[in-house]
């Protein structure tokens, strides 16, 4: 779109209209500022109904007075009515005069404004309003960086990555600066999936990560570095930056393996087929939605976007409705763990949890909609609970090696949970629980789960989609696979990924970061669920690792001291030189 055409999308005001110099100076006026004082303070005291009646009685007075406008567009947007304040931001963008409002506030306003016509997926009128932004003033970056975020959730990668080295370029705003921009860029350029860095999007942002006072934007810049290094196949440099980033992550948070370890024996003692039937006759067997479900990073995003081309579904994202129901079973009675509470839980409750799924899911099922896919990989851990609801609920499962699996993870920052990731035994752990659940949901239920490998998924895709399009009860076509084409936003983190298509670069990606004994730790944890080759190799590390700490224990010269890795003893031997003194 031109910047000619963006603008046109603006609301403009005749000049004729712009003076306004004796209204402002009349007594009427200084009733109307009386009253949106009045209204900002009830506003700070979250009395929005207040507020809006103050301003309401403003307006009558002064129809177009722009503050009293954007605070009414303000209110609403709190009161979660996007239409409502959408239509109060067009018509404080009327109402601006440049001879008494700061044209900082008109950016604001134009800003807002884009920001709500994204959420609302008019696409084109938030490109319209980010970019008469720009056309005022071309080095504000929170425009740029909104922009190219869009541009990046409709697949324009190539506009995105311009607007995101402009942000870099720009000098960082002060009351911009907490917002993280400058990171969101570099990111966003380092993992692109359309874009390979050159050395000098390498260098900046090292020497931004060298400047940074910030310890949680350092994490991400880290994570950002590693991505660029990989995708100039520097993967030992990668894995370094992305183990600084998880070292310094995890230091900052809680996770207990034991706990998860607990959490995953009560789910499967709890959450059994006989359990489950009791609640049949207030469960809703004609709700039929589709959950995709699993690890992060194991094609659930991509699985969802190809669902989502049949005309008939729609992808509702990562939704937290079943999790909000888990938490408030757990609520139900503080003295047990969960979900221990599942065993004591009534019907009605139930019931009601049917009813409130449903209510805030029927915005999905609009313009021809059959179905959704409510696509939260974390709901691995409540399918009880999914089934429990909708005894005929559509689950698709997906699953990577291993090791891709948690490698994938191990490369990821998040922007909230998710404490597993950040170290590698960690993550060992998790895996163990996930596939302790997966599979006793899968003795439990083997009919209602279908069981998808990502790497034989993306082999065989032509054979294998249409199998699952089977499973959802949906007809399958071949203009499908071009899912990737589409418009829709998409706001995940693997947006990069979804926009590339079906692709199996990811495929036994993580050999290339098995580099000495730097993922030992790992392969221990996964071993039994890998192949003869990788049990060997933790056997024969194992083996070697006593054979050392024996030859330590029988030198005379020699000091010999072990260092603790994550459960790995590792002793360090290190000679002395009896003639030098220490």
């Amino acid at each position: 779109m031109s910047g000619k055409q963006a603008t046109s999308k603006i609301p403009q005001k005749s000049t004729a209209k712009l003076t306004l110099v004796e209204k402002n100076q009349s007594k009427q006026h200084e009733k109307v500022v009386k009253l949106m004082k009045k209204a900002a303070a009830l506003m700070n005291e979250a009395e929005l109904s207040k507020a809006k009646k103050k301003l309401n009685v403003a307006l009558k007075l002064e129809p177009e007075n722009f503050d009293c406008l954007q605070m009414m567009a303000l209110i609403y947007q709190h009161e979660n009515n996007p239409e409502m304040s959408f239509s109060y931001y067009e018509k404080a963008m009327l109402a601006f005069n440049p001879d008494y409002i700061h044209p900082r506030s008109y950016l604001k306003v134009l800003l807002n404004a884009g920001q709500l016509a994204a959420d609302m997926e008019r696409t084109e009128e938030a490109e319209a309003f980010y970019t008469a932004v720009l056309e005022l003033d071309m080095t504000n970056t929170l425009a740029l960086s909104k922009r190219a975020r869009l541009y990046t959730e409709t697949g324009q990668l190539e506009k995105a990555y311009a607007d995101y080295k402009s942000v870099i370029f720009f000098p960082d705003r002060e009351e911009y600066s907490p917002l993280g921009l400058r990171f969101s860029a570099h990111t966003s350029i380092m993992q692109s999936t359309h874009i390979k860095p050159d050395e000098n999007d390498i260098e900046m942002l090292k020497k931004d990560i060298e400047q940074c006072n910030n310890d949680h934007h350092k994490v991400k810049y880290e994570f950002a570095l590693g991505f660029g290094l990989e995708k100039l196949d520097r993967y030992d440099e990668a894995f370094e930056a992305f183990k600084r980033a998880n070292d310094q992550k995890r230091k900052r948070i809680s996770f207990s393996r034991k706990q998860n370890k607990q959490s995953a024996k009560r789910i499967t003692e709890v959450f059994t087929k006989d359990n489950i039937a009791r609640f049949q006759e207030v469960a809703d067997e004609e709700f039929r939605p589709i959950f995709v479900l699993g690890l992060p990073r194991s094609g659930t995003t991509v699985t969802e976007s190809l669902l989502g081309a049949h005309p008939e579904v729609n992808p509702a994202g990562e939704l937290t409705l079943i999790s909000d129901i888990a938490l408030k079973m757990a609520a139900l009675n503080d003295d047990k763990l969960y979900p221990q509470q599942f065993l004591d839980v009534s019907k009605s409750f139930i019931k009601s949890q049917v009813r409130y799924y449903k209510e805030n899911t029927a915005q999905y099922l609009t313009n021809g909609a059959t179905t959704f896919v409510d696509k939260m990989p974390g709901n691995f851990m409540n399918i009880g609970i999914i089934l429990t609801l909708f005894p005929n609920a559509r689950i698709i499962h997906l699953y990577k090696n291993p090791m891709d699996a948690c490698i994938s993870l191990f490369r990821q920052h998040f922007a909230n949970g998710h404490n597993y990731c950040y170290n590698l035994g960690d993550l060992g752990a998790y895996y163990q629980s996930f596939r302790q659940i997966m599979a006793h949901y899968n003795k439990e239920f083997p009919d209602k789960i279908y069981n998808v490998s990502y790497e034989h998924f993306v082999e065989n895709i032509n054979e294998e989609a249409p199998k699952m399009f089977e499973f959802c009860d949906l007809e399958w076509n071949d203009e499908y696979l071009s899912f990737y084409k589409s418009k829709r936003r998409v706001k995940t983190a693997s947006v990069q990924q979804v926009r590339k298509g079906i692709y199996t670069s990811a495929v036994e990606r993580w050999r290339k970061y098995d580099n000495g004994d730097n993922l030992i730790i790992l392969k221990k944890a996964l071993a039994p669920f890998m192949g003869e080759h990788i049990r060997e190799e933790v056997a024969e590390f194992d083996l070697r690792t006593q054979q050392e700490l024996e030859r330590a224990n029988q030198l005379s010269d020699v000091k010999s001291f072990d260092i603790q890795i994550d459960g790995v003893n590792k002793p360090q031997v290190i000679a002395q030189d009896s003639n030098k003194k220490s």
